[in-house]
């Protein structure tokens, strides 16, 4: 099967045929070479329970998504960056992190996930891949994160692809992304009626408390 255009700005659903933690970066990047697209390929990750540099505090491992002169030298000049993206929906994650110059060791995986959103949506990217986004994330806070997206893909044109098992909170995909058993892969416009059919039943079976994240301490639990 023959290559399709990547349209943008757009969501993509990205659907490898099964669900695990473990990351299919290797994938998105082959579905990229797939569709002929032209190096360098520029893009953010934001990865399903990606780590942060140990011995480097929070904000010095936002640092290193940011262009030199873009660099902030204190949280508060940091907050000032984010402020200027006018993207409401990010400054509200970030303003959930109460203290940017700890260690990663010394804060939750919720706090890490965070982090990592932060990192993916200051990089000026072409493209965005979102593996499950609702490892270590709440339920409110991937329901702001997805808005967070949404303006991030508008403002800076970007095309979005995430790997999910709650489509619900990506209400504006138009594309799906299926790798087929020959290793190729396949691109479909969503039906938009049968879409929202299958979020509504989606949404029945998530308030019957099918998925819920359970927080202890460190580590989080799916229920």
């Amino acid at each position: 099967m023959s290559p399709s255009n990547i349209f943008s700005p757009d969501v993509y659903f990205f659907d490898v045929g099964h669900y695990n933690t473990t990351s299919e970066l290797k994938s998105f990047l082959t579905y990229l070479k797939y569709q002929k697209t032209p190096a360098p390929l520029i893009f953010s990750h934001i990865e399903c329970e990606g780590k942060l540099i140990d011995k480097m505090t929070l904000l010095q491992n936002i640092f290193l998504t940011l262009p030199t002169l873009e660099r902030a030298n204190t949280p508060e000049d940091f907050l000032q960056l984010i402020k200027k993206t006018d993207n409401n929906s990010l400054m509200c994650l970030s303003n959930q992190i109460k203290d940017f110059n700890v260690y990663p060791e010394d804060v939750t995986f919720n706090t890490i996930k965070i982090v990592q959103i932060i990192k993916g949506l200051l990089k000026r990217s072409k493209y965005i891949f979102v593996d499950m986004p609702e490892v270590n994330l709440m339920n409110h806070q991937l329901a702001t994160f997805a808005k967070a997206l949404e303006h991030n893909a508008k403002l800076f044109h970007q095309t979005i692809f995430v790997r999910t098992n709650l489509k619900i909170y990506f209400k504006n995909a138009t594309q799906i992304v299926q790798r087929l058993p020959d290793g190729t892969f396949m691109q479909n416009q969503i039906n938009v009626q049968a879409f929202k059919s299958s979020l509504e039943n989606e949404l029945a079976i998530k308030n019957e408390g099918y998925l819920k994240f359970v927080y202890n301490h460190q580590k989080n639990y799916a229920a």
